[in-house]
């Protein structure tokens, strides 16, 4: 194993095969991001909220669709996180909160400078 810092001063571990680990902070408990390859598991990531980890398949090569996978995984954790274990597994709600957040994101940065105004 060794560890890198990338350009936005994040610090992963790869290890000799290349698969590497980033600590995340969700409500106030860290996570590891793990990116492995899943061989011939037909998953493109997975949330272990016992283990507070999220994997996230190396085999992905699109990545945009890594984004996505990455943003979904991250969603069970924070509802998981939330005290909202019956939704932690909705994977309709989990997707379009995954998929949408962006575009709320960019709503709400609207509506803060907004706010300020008035």
């Amino acid at each position: 194993m060794k560890y890198i810092r990338t350009k936005d001063g994040k610090i992963v571990k790869v290890n000799l095969e290349g698969d590497a680990e980033i600590k995340i902070n969700i409500l106030g408990t860290d996570y590891k991001i793990i990116y492995e390859n899943f061989g011939r598991d037909n998953r493109d990531g997975y949330c272990d909220v016992e283990k507070k980890e999220i994997h996230i398949d190396t085999q992905i090569t699109n990545n945009t669709r890594k984004k996505i996978v990455l943003k979904h995984e991250i969603m069970h954790a924070f509802f998981f996180e939330s005290g909202l274990e019956e939704y932690f597994c909705d994977e309709t709600i989990i997707s379009f909160i995954a998929l949408q957040f962006d575009k709320i994101n960019k709503i709400f940065e609207v509506i803060k400078n907004e706010i300020h105004k008035v």
